[in-house]
């Protein structure tokens, strides 16, 4: 009886332990806007998590909305595919746009990029990038900025010209 009553406790313990486990992000993104820009400080852009969840920050109708969504399959392999190609694994530390702007500028965005690596993370800041602006970010990163745009669907995106980026 007692054999029997701890192994029904070691199996509850066991099913509660691993129904609490955290899922690791694969990607997280978060931007930091300094100025005159919507929104303004450290705010969530997207986290992809292994387990193909999608948390993402909505700005379209100028509120804080964290909306989720599931990634199907195929729309997880193509992301890992980014994420693991050889050219992103180039970008360390905080990267400045090589132009800044000309004149006035009110605002920059600043991108902050932490990618799950085997037993490590691969971070890096991206600051002052906008495409709007002429300073697009670099077609490597761009490329994966698309693919999480198409994600995110949203009218707000990171990214530009996504269709040759691909």
């Amino acid at each position: 009886m007692v054999i029997r009553l701890l192994a029904v406790l070691l199996l509850t313990c066991a099913t509660f332990v691993t129904a609490q486990a955290p899922h690791v992000p694969l990607v997280e993104l978060y931007t930091d806007n300094q100025g005159l820009y919507f929104p303004a400080g450290r705010t969530l852009y997207a986290v992809i998590f292994d387990d193909s969840r999608l948390e993402y920050m909505d700005t379209t109708n100028h509120d804080l909305v964290v909306k989720h969504r599931v990634l199907t399959a195929a729309e997880l392999i193509v992301l890992r595919q980014r994420l693991e190609g050889k050219p992103i694994l180039q970008f360390t530390g905080i990267i400045n746009a090589e132009h800044q702007p000309q004149g006035f500028s009110d605002h920059q965005t600043n991108l902050e990029v932490s990618i799950r690596r085997d037993h490590t993370r691969q971070r890096f800041v991206m600051r002052g990038f906008d495409a709007e602006d002429g300073r697009p970010f670099p077609l490597v990163l761009n490329a994966l900025l698309c693919v999480v745009d198409d994600l995110k669907s949203v009218q707000y995106r990171l990214s530009s010209n996504c269709a040759s980026s691909q």
